[in-house]
């Protein structure tokens, strides 16, 4: 069993993010009866035999199951997160400051 962080509780972004990659991937929640599938508490996905947990509570989102599927997950986080870039303003700045995000 292999169990990672994902992001904060309130990282919209990277929840939204994680929901498109377990979607890509064929991951389909035990339980559908939340208005999202990644609400507060333990959600279960499953892939064929495999499963991945999914706990959220006020401060992390986290990430446990076997560690090939975790990996597969991660790696497609990551590659996902990289093709979107991120466009920062400067905080008294004007359009001529548009840059990328170093890390984006």
């Amino acid at each position: 069993m292999t169990r990672i962080d994902v992001c904060a509780s309130d990282d919209y972004e990277t929840i939204a993010r994680l929901q498109a990659v377990l979607g890509e991937l064929g991951w389909v929640a035990d339980d559908t009866w939340h208005d999202s599938p990644l609400g507060v508490g333990l959600t279960r996905f499953r892939n064929d035999a495999d499963e991945l947990t999914i706990f959220r509570d006020a401060w992390v989102v986290d990430l446990a199951g076997s560690e090939a599927a975790v990996n597969q997950v991660v790696e497609r986080l990551a590659v996902r997160r990289r093709r979107e870039p991120r466009i920062y303003w400067p905080i008294r700045g004007s359009r001529r400051g548009l840059t990328r995000h170093p890390y984006g």
